[in-house]
């Protein structure tokens, strides 16, 4: 019986190590939160991703008095802070999940997803996400650009898929073809 014990305690530590290295390792910031949203565990990237205080960063803080301070420091902007407060605390209330976006001071984009936990705590997941958007925008820019430049120009242009179906064509190629 005690072999057993001893196995079982050493396979515990061992599992708890290796969840607290996916935990410092996972390339974002993860908060997680009880049920009366009292602060119980987090890794390093969620300070630098969130801008909160990291001598507030404490177990058993309070989500609240976290939102309070980012928004005492200018996290969010120059709205009410009470107000601002209070919306972002009951966007986390509820059961089951959600994704937000929040910029930074410092210009990034940061999305946080919420996921509510079995006891009725929740995670927290902070990724940067500042040059994925930046990447898209860049990508819808172009797309608008070649949109544009393929209905002013002379030239037609008649899109055919693999199928020998016509998928597109540009103004200039349907007054080419006599079709509207």
């Amino acid at each position: 019986v005690r072999r057993a014990e001893q196995l079982s305690a050493q396979g515990a530590r061992e599992a708890q190590a290796l969840l607290q290295q996916v935990f410092s390792h996972a390339g974002m910031g993860i908060s997680v939160f009880d049920r009366q949203r009292r602060l119980l565990d987090w890794n390093n990237d969620v300070l630098g991703l969130t801008g909160i205080d990291p001598r507030l960063a404490q177990r058993g803080m309070p989500l609240e008095t976290l939102l309070q301070d980012l928004a005492a420091r200018g996290q969010y902007g120059r709205a009410d802070r009470s107000v601002d407060v209070a919306r972002r605390l009951a966007a986390l209330q509820g059961a089951g999940s959600g994704v937000a976006q929040v910029r930074r001071p410092d210009g990034r984009l940061v999305e946080v997803r919420h996921n509510a936990l079995p006891d009725g705590g929740m995670v927290l997941f902070h990724v940067d996400i500042t040059d994925r958007e930046a990447r898209r925008r860049a990508a819808a820019e172009q797309q608008r650009m070649l949109a544009l430049v393929l209905e002013r120009t002379e030239q037609g242009f008649w899109f055919i898929d693999n199928a020998l179906a016509t998928t597109d064509a540009n103004p200039a190629m349907c007054r080419m073809l006599g079709l509207e």
